[in-house]
């Protein structure tokens, strides 16, 4: 059982990466943000609309499911 959960973790790693790739950023530069530059808001509304509501809830998931797996595999 063990081992079917590393195999199940592995591959939600891999879909988290590639879900992650696909959603649009929230901070325009991120460059400009790290050095401090004033006109970059970090805090600004953003609403998932669309398909990055889609990413965003599956994504969600796949991290609940990752903590989740992960914790089970530490009692083992």
């Amino acid at each position: 059982m063990a081992f079917a959960l590393k195999i199940i973790l592995v591959i939600i790693s891999f879909v988290l990466l590639v879900l992650l790739y696909l959603q649009s950023g929230k901070v325009k530069n991120v460059g400009t943000a790290i050095i401090g530059t004033k006109d970059v808001e970090l805090f600004e509304n953003a609403k998932h609309r669309g398909s990055d509501r889609i990413l965003h809830i599956v994504t969600i998931v796949l991290i609940i499911l990752f903590v989740a797996i992960s914790f089970t595999l530490l009692f083992i």
